[in-house]
């Protein structure tokens, strides 16, 4: 029988961490002997790990894109796949990163029948989502055009294009009570 024997992957892959900005992670490793590429794995909170992306023989890092708020976890396997194996090395230490994204600086303003909601875009942030209440400790709902006219009596105008974490955004008139026109 013809066996060909697997010539294993020496060396244990380091990886390190850098934060470039709020979001953003550099990720870096030391190159191993016979690697062909390396395969970065990322896991969010409690979920599985998951491959992020396989990159080439010389690359010895990566930027990731701007992640969400979360603990993130990352590891790194070298490997070599040719005509006659493919072998990988175990698993690279663990590194973390920690995204906690800002609070979105609003604005509200009111008008008869109508209320106007505005913020500055958040780094990092590319959804938002705003809720409303019809009082103080009311049940907050989201707010679109299907549902804002019908649910809170008021035509809701949004100025950012960017709608994710906007939560229970009371409207109040200038006396303080919660804002029910």
């Amino acid at each position: 029988s013809n066996v060909i024997a697997k010539t294993a992957l020496t060396g244990k892959v380091k990886l390190a961490i850098e934060q470039v900005s709020n979001t953003k992670f550099k990720l870096s490793w030391n190159q191993i002997d016979g690697a062909t590429r390396y395969i970065v794995y990322c896991r969010r909170n409690s979920e599985s790990y998951r491959k992020v992306l396989t990159l080439g023989k010389d690359d010895v890092s990566y930027t990731t894109g701007s992640l969400a708020g979360g603990n993130y976890r990352f590891i790194v396997r070298a490997a070599r796949y040719d005509s006659k194996d493919r072998v990988m090395t175990n698993n690279s230490n663990s590194v973390q990163a920690q995204v906690t994204l800002e609070a979105p600086v609003m604005k509200v303003t009111s008008q008869s029948k109508a209320v106007t909601v505005s913020w500055q875009s958040v780094e990092g942030v590319t959804n938002y989502e705003v809720y409303m209440a019809t009082s103080k400790d009311g049940k907050y709902i989201i707010c679109h055009d299907d549902n804002i006219s019908r649910v809170c009596g008021v035509d809701l105008v949004i100025e950012e294009t960017n709608y994710d974490e906007l939560r229970k955004i009371p409207v109040y008139n200038k006396d303080g009570s919660i804002n029910n026109d």
